[in-house]
């Protein structure tokens, strides 16, 4: 774990915390209108968003920003899973 996690005030947590929430929403609609649409850019922006993370710093704008789109990107995979294992 990142010590600067534990040592950061609330209010950073809670900022990235809601930001991560509204990311997973935005992608479940976005998911939902667009379909299939969504599966390879959702792909590549997770990777990408991925390695973006890992060269931030912990709580940065970036490091935020980037789990944010993450949070969208599998919020679309996660509909296109959902409707892909209804019963037959």
């Amino acid at each position: 774990m990142d010590s600067v996690l534990h040592t950061a005030g609330g209010a950073p947590v809670l900022v990235a915390g809601l930001c991560f929430a509204v990311g997973y929403i935005i992608g479940l609609f976005a998911g939902r209108k667009l379909g299939f649409a969504t599966l390879w850019p959702s792909i590549v922006i997770g990777v990408a968003c991925c390695v973006l993370r890992g060269f931030s710093a912990p709580l940065e704008f970036t490091a935020v920003a980037a789990v944010s789109v993450l949070h969208v990107a599998i919020g679309c995979l996660t509909v296109l899973i959902l409707q892909r294992a209804r019963p037959a």
